[in-house]
């Protein structure tokens, strides 16, 4: 089983709406401070007023309010927010010591009822407040691994802002408020994409995001210089016209089969079809150029 080496438009596009989480910058950054501003009542609140997340994080997030404090740094778990798709945890970082980057998380560990969630990982974004404290969101993508309605977290992180510690936490949550509107179709919508076979089996949809999941047939010559497959970005609209934007994505598979998970922020309302549009990220001359394959797109109906 090989995991699927992703072009780099997901990375990309996670960049428009946050910080990704393995990104450390180097000392030559340098961050404008907004000082003085204290700890918003609700992280979810604030990201939605900063246009980075939509107003269902709002409406469907659960208070945690659990802090650890180590080394100089108090960091806590503000609140959570599960629909069956994704895990989302906003976070606060407070240091007695005044940062001069964004503070990595690093070493950090998910435990969710007792078990270990591997490659669910879904990046994350963060943003300063003043130059001691931080807040954020980390993203988990949990649906391939098929978790109850009710979770129990287990959270830990052993690095923050190049700083050694122990942060844990446990705390409950549920996704009753958002599950029992989610609503799964298998549209079995096909399409075959410069040589590549995509299967589009099942789209599933919550007040919180979109996930589409995808099977894969590769012909022996749709390979790169380094034997890697070739696979296709995707742009995702509503049928008006509203553009997705997209969380997060993981894959594997082995010989010419793969299976794909993309994860897309929530539609407003339900649509009667999705539109995808095949994008490619290029380097021309050492800079990134974005091919849009307009004549390759197409739409997923939905069955309502």
């Amino acid at each position: 089983m090989t995991n699927i080496q992703y072009g780099k438009s997901i990375q990309k596009l996670i960049l428009l709406v946050g910080i990704a989480a393995a990104v450390i910058f180097s000392n030559k950054y340098s961050i404008t401070f907004a000082e003085g501003q204290f700890p918003p009542d609700s992280v979810f609140k604030y990201l939605y007023n900063e246009n980075q997340v939509s107003g269902s994080y709002v409406e469907y997030a659960q208070k945690i309010k659990s802090k650890a404090s180590d080394k100089g740094i108090t960091f806590t778990i503000d609140e959570a927010l599960y629909d069956g798709n994704i895990l989302n945890i906003s976070f606060i970082i407070q240091s007695n010591k005044a940062f001069d980057r964004t503070p990595a998380i690093l070493g950090d560990s998910l435990l969710v009822n007792n078990k270990e969630l591997a490659g669910s990982d879904g990046g994350s974004k963060s943003e300063a407040l003043d130059s001691h404290t931080f807040i954020g969101l980390k993203s988990y993508l949990v649906n391939k691994n098929t978790l109850p309605q009710d979770l129990k977290v287990e959270y830990k992180a052993r690095n923050i802002a190049g700083i050694d510690g122990s942060w844990s936490f446990k705390f409950n949550v549920t996704g009753a408020n958002t599950m029992n509107k989610r609503k799964a179709y298998s549209p079995r919508a096909c399409a075959s994409i410069e040589g590549v076979n995509y299967k589009f089996n099942e789209v599933i949809l919550t007040p919180v995001s979109s996930c589409l999941t995808i099977s894969i047939s590769f012909p022996d010559d749709r390979r790169n210089s380094d034997g890697g497959r070739l696979l296709k970005d995707f742009f995702l609209y509503d049928d008006k016209g509203n553009m997705l934007n997209p969380i997060g994505g993981r894959g594997s598979g082995e010989n010419n089969d793969f299976s794909q998970e993309l994860y897309f922020s929530n539609v407003k309302e339900v649509p009667d079809h999705l539109t995808v549009l095949p994008v490619d990220f290029l380097v021309q001359n050492g800079k990134p150029e974005q091919v849009v394959k307009e004549a390759l797109k197409f739409d997923i109906p939905l069955n309502n």
